[in-house]
């Protein structure tokens, strides 16, 4: 995908504000999922990802992106799901919750469907980027093993491969 000018530079100039969000993020949601002995897993969006969400028309614009750090808290069973979205509405203010079956799919599009939270971090001690990164929304999903397992199993090979490069 051919990457706009627009996108590659707002991309490059939030770039460090990101990775303090995404940072921060995983470290608040790791430390309850260590607690339960939950699974997780977590990334930052990349600017081709971004891109093609602004392109495609999903989002008309930067600040309309719901999702510039997801992570994904692997629970054992839906049981857990309920003190999992308590635990979230604690730690982040809440921008949206889209609950599991209630999103809306073309027939002829397979997705694995879980609860997304989506929401921001509140407060960040004072640094750089801390202003920014609490106004940037994100992207959590409690998810049962059993739908989580089929879902990474076919995530994009691309980004299979570049983790396979990186061990």
């Amino acid at each position: 995908m051919i990457i706009p000018g627009s996108v590659r530079r707002r991309f490059d100039q939030d770039e460090i504000a990101l990775e303090l969000l995404s940072e921060k993020v995983f470290g608040a949601v790791s430390r309850y999922c260590i607690s339960r002995d939950f699974a997780i897993a977590g990334r930052k969006k990349g600017c081709g990802s971004l891109a093609e969400k602004l392109e495609t028309g999903r989002y008309s614009k930067w600040s309309e992106l719901d999702d510039m750090y997801g992570c994904k808290i692997i629970v054992p069973t839906l049981h857990e799901e309920k003190s999992t979205l308590e635990f979230l509405k604690r730690v982040f203010s809440t921008v949206d919750i889209k609950l599991r079956g209630s999103t809306k799919k073309r027939p002829d599009v397979f997705r694995f469907d879980s609860t997304r939270f989506i929401g921001r971090l509140i407060h960040i001690d004072d640094q750089p980027f801390g202003e920014y990164a609490t106004n940037v929304t994100c992207s959590m999903c409690p998810s049962s093993v059993a739908n989580s397992l089929p879902d990474r199993a076919s995530h994009n090979l691309t980004e299979w491969s570049q983790l396979a490069d990186a061990s």
